[in-house]
């Protein structure tokens, strides 16, 4: 699918239109221009996507699709190595799942040299199967076209008042306040009859270093949000709906970034 074909056109559309879930691409230049070089066989998409968000700094947000709601396979590490000394800062270091949180199953093989991004993530969605892909301000998003959930359509357009996040706070306690105490998500969980999910479980997927400096945010969507928030600590974020494990019997949402 292409989407970097008359950039003139396509930028004043930017300006003009604001991003819908459902709405038309948005495209970011300085995204696209990108030449990625990247060979692996047979790696789960947690190690593809690390030497993307760490070689590259490409942000990414997944929508997961209810499809593949019983497998794990589809979660990655949503924050930008911040340590110059590791191997995984350059994102050379091959991370592959250590625990039982993330799947080995669903294998990807990207072989590609100095390919634009276009070619790059239009290959690692095909082989995902039930997803398309866009560019919203900058973060590539991924969202399904087959067993796309409504009630994840809904809360993405969603509209936010306010969010901020001071400087110093730890990029895992991110995640927290919105679950915690963003409004209209908490409208939104009891609309819906779900309960949040705690990030306890996935506290090997998000980043624990302070932000530098106080970002906020109004008036803008969800997806926009975690959109925005993404550009600031950079990496990615996810979000999903699983099927309940306790006694409330609510299927519980994950929002991870």
């Amino acid at each position: 699918m292409k989407r970097f074909n008359c950039l003139a056109i396509l930028s004043l559309m930017v300006v003009l239109m604001p991003f819908s879930v459902d709405g038309q691409q948005l495209i970011d230049t300085s995204v696209a221009n990108l030449r990625i070089t990247i060979k692996m066989q047979d790696k789960p998409l947690l190690t593809v996507f690390n030497r993307l968000i760490n070689k590259y700094d490409i942000t990414i947000g997944f929508e997961e699709s209810s499809l593949d709601r019983e497998h794990t396979s589809y979660l990655f590490i949503v924050d930008k190595s911040d340590r110059k000394s590791s191997p995984e800062y350059s994102g050379e270091k091959e991370i592959r799942p250590t625990t039982r949180i993330v799947g080995e199953k669903h294998l990807l093989t990207v072989d590609f040299d100095k390919a634009p991004l276009e070619e790059v993530i239009d290959s690692i969605v095909a082989q995902m199967k039930h997803y398309d892909w866009t560019i919203n301000d900058g973060v590539v998003n991924i969202f399904p076209t087959k067993g796309r959930d409504p009630r994840l359509v809904k809360l993405l357009n969603t509209n936010i008042n306010y969010f901020g996040v001071e400087a110093g706070m730890k990029k895992s306690m991110i995640g927290d306040k919105i679950r915690m105490f963003l409004p209209e998500l908490n409208a939104f969980l009891k609309e819906e009859n779900l309960a949040p999910e705690l990030a306890g479980e996935y506290s090997v997927l998000i980043g624990h270093s302070p932000l530098l400096h106080r970002v906020s945010f109004s008036n803008l969507s969800f997806i926009n949000l975690l959109n925005s928030i993404t550009k600031e600590k950079r990496g990615g974020w996810i979000i999903k709906i699983k099927s309940p494990k306790d006694e409330s019997g609510k299927p519980l949402l994950e929002v991870i970034v």
